[in-house]
């Protein structure tokens, strides 16, 4: 936030002003997208026809797109501030209450974003310093709401979060689409990205490696070799971590590949992809809600499971093969009937922790919070 004298009097100014019971701020993965849960709960608000003044904060504005009536606003800006602050409720996936002090009267929604499989909070093999602990306890002191997807998750957010509050186990928000699949929303993605009809699509999405900023390089020369090897009918969506992906947008790509990096809403790419290639990304657990081939490409699983440490063996319950070679990867894509074969692990998988996913999360969360 501005921190100047003047941009501190009108902050203290604002404090002062009374919480608006019909303001509703929303924020997904930092104010980067406009996406995931906080989206869908959004979205289902202005179906259900709910009298509320939405604001969307987005370090971008100018370049999202946001369906409705909401304000968009830029993150970080005194206008932002206004609303964090004035707004009654909060709505984000990721963090916001270390930017401003929470208000008595205000009540915050944590959406969360994403099933754990690697170890987070005070489950970390490695104790997080006094900082960040003092970060986190921060978050959660303010947490009104945390959205969990299935029992697992709970139990987990819980104890490394240390979070005593509410647990609304309601499956997530955004996994709403992927049960309805609305024809409009798979057209519109296929047209924003030009995939030609009748190809067919593998999402490649993995994972953010804190310990090596430059992971994507391995990405990179993975996804030449697949561009090389697949067949003409097949088109690869690179998805890199939303952390990442603006380091990917300097570099030339084959024709066959797109790089879907910058778009929106991952949900939407689940949607039109034939096949997921992940490695330890939380995709998966989405994903097989679909019911859908997932490949396991982990090349570095000890390393992983080495440095962030997981809650289960993903070579004990993975929802398809655990390759440790891009070789390995297209053997798979060139042999369906051997990916098929993992049709048994993909079904409980999806069955463990899709067991509260009905399509009606995000009318459930506005239920209990928005009474």
């Amino acid at each position: 936030m501005l921190d100047t004298p003047f941009a501190n009097y009108l902050k203290n100014l604002y404090r002062k002003l009374p919480v608006r019971s019909d303001w509703v701020l929303f924020e997904s993965h930092m104010g980067k997208q406009y996406s995931d849960s906080p989206k869908y709960i959004y979205e289902q608000m202005l179906e259900a026809g709910k009298k509320y003044k939405y604001i969307w904060s987005l370090e971008q504005p100018g370049k999202v797109d946001i369906p409705g009536p909401a304000i968009k606003v830029k993150k970080h800006s005194l206008q932002h501030y206004y609303y964090l602050v004035r707004s009654k409720f909060w709505v984000d996936n990721q963090g916001i209450a270390h930017l401003a002090k929470k208000r008595k009267d205000q009540v915050y929604v944590q959406t969360w974003h994403g099933t754990p499989l690697k170890k987070m909070g005070y489950d970390q093999k490695t104790r997080p310093s006094e900082t960040e602990l003092k970060r986190l306890k921060t978050q959660t002191k303010a947490w009104d709401y945390f959205i969990s997807p299935n029992p697992y998750s709970t139990e987990i957010f819980r104890r490394a979060f240390r979070y005593p509050g509410e647990i609304l186990e309601t499956g997530y928000p955004r996994n709403d689409l992927l049960l309805k699949q609305p024809p409009e929303i798979i057209e519109k993605a296929k047209s924003s990205l030009r995939i030609p009809a009748g190809k067919k699509v593998i999402l490649f999405a993995p994972t953010f490696r804190d310990w090596d900023p430059n992971s994507f390089q391995k990405t990179l020369e993975d996804i030449q070799t697949l561009s090389g090897k697949i067949g003409q009918d097949s088109i690869v969506l690179l998805r890199l971590h939303y952390l990442l992906s603006n380091m990917i947008s300097q570099h030339n790509l084959p024709a066959n590949i797109i790089n879907a990096s910058n778009y929106q809403d991952i949900q939407e790419l689940y949607l039109i992809s034939d096949l997921l290639i992940t490695d330890y990304s939380s995709v998966m657990f989405d994903y097989a809600l679909l019911k859908r081939p997932i490949i396991l490409y982990c090349y570095d699983l000890e390393e992983y499971v080495s440095r962030r440490g997981t809650y289960f063996s993903l070579e004990e319950k993975a929802p398809g093969p655990v390759c440790r070679t891009i070789e390995e990867v297209y053997d798979f894509l060139s042999h369906p009937e051997k990916l098929g074969s993992y049709q048994q692990e993909l079904e409980r998988f999806s069955a463990q922790f899709g067991v509260v996913e009905d399509g009606n999360a995000a009318q459930k969360v506005i239920d209990e919070v928005f009474k």
